[in-house]
């Protein structure tokens, strides 16, 4: 089962329901509490057509994802089960991208489509009519990247541009502003293809990557540099996806139905979760 994550900001969940969500590549949605262990549930689907290494975002009331060819974007209440509907469109339509949010604004970075890869960032208002444009530039070429945010910034790091090892490239853009992005220090490892990102207010964390990499490295949101190591997944993944709370982040898919989570604080590796279905 492959996943993608749900807004990788602060709650990542709705600060109301508390529901953080995965969604694999068949459009099937389902949610977890971040806070609570346990196995997660069906939500219903998304109701566009498959997602293909979707971006994700959301705030208190919504998620949204987006990520094929066709270029639609779903949105969905966390409050309300199977409330998604197709809302709106991408400025240019493309799958492997990587998304991120505040409680305004969702960005969409990089991606592929046309038989190349792409610098590209859109914006899109979250609680507005679902018709995204143009946001800026990423500093390089990229498809399968990862991406985290706090309230300010969007930080995007990683992906194929190439090689299978992925590109160490990390930058950031400010939700105020957009533009081309900023290069801000840099991954490690030899795998940065396809890694799953997450954060709360102050930390980010990178985990996995291509050929199910398990290693996490973290980021301090604020000053960035060079990424450091930060403990192991429980099971190897690529192209998965993670939601968080203030204080832990869960991670799951990407190969693997087991979830696992780590507090924020905590550099040792990961304790199992539960499950995705």
């Amino acid at each position: 089962m492959s996943n993608v994550l749900l807004n990788p900001y602060a709650l990542v969940a709705s600060e109301d329901t508390n529901r953080g969500v995965f969604i694999n590549t068949t459009s099937n949605i389902e949610y977890i509490d971040p806070t609570t262990a346990g196995n997660a549930q069906t939500f219903g689907d998304t109701n566009i057509e498959n997602i293909n290494g979707g971006a994700t975002g959301g705030n208190a009331t919504y998620g949204v994802a987006g990520g094929s060819y066709t270029g639609s974007l779903a949105r969905w209440s966390f409050a309300i089960l199977d409330s998604s509907v197709d809302w709106g469109d991408m400025d240019r339509a493309r799958q492997d991208t990587s998304g991120c949010s505040n409680d305004t604004l969702m960005v969409i970075a990089g991606g592929y489509a046309s038989g190349n890869w792409w610098t590209w960032i859109d914006s899109v208002s979250i609680d507005g009519a679902g018709s995204a444009s143009d946001f800026g530039d990423l500093t390089v070429k990229v498809y399968g990247g990862a991406s985290l945010s706090s309230a300010t910034r969007a930080v995007f790091a990683g992906g194929y541009n190439g090689a299978l090892s992925g590109i160490t490239t990390q930058a950031y853009i400010t939700f105020a502003s957009g533009g081309t992005a900023t290069s801000a220090g840099s991954l490690i490892g030899s795998s940065n293809w396809l890694k799953a990102g997450c954060s709360n207010s102050t930390i980010g964390l990178w985990a996995g990557g291509y050929n199910a990499s398990d290693q996490i490295q973290k980021i301090t949101i604020a000053s960035l540099g060079t990424a450091i190591d930060y403990g192991d997944l429980t099971v190897g993944a690529h192209n998965g996806g993670a939601v968080s709370s203030e204080t832990v982040a869960v991670f799951g898919g990407g190969g693997t139905d087991e979830m696992c989570f780590k507090d924020f604080t905590d550099s040792g590796d990961c304790s199992v979760f539960g499950d995705l279905s």
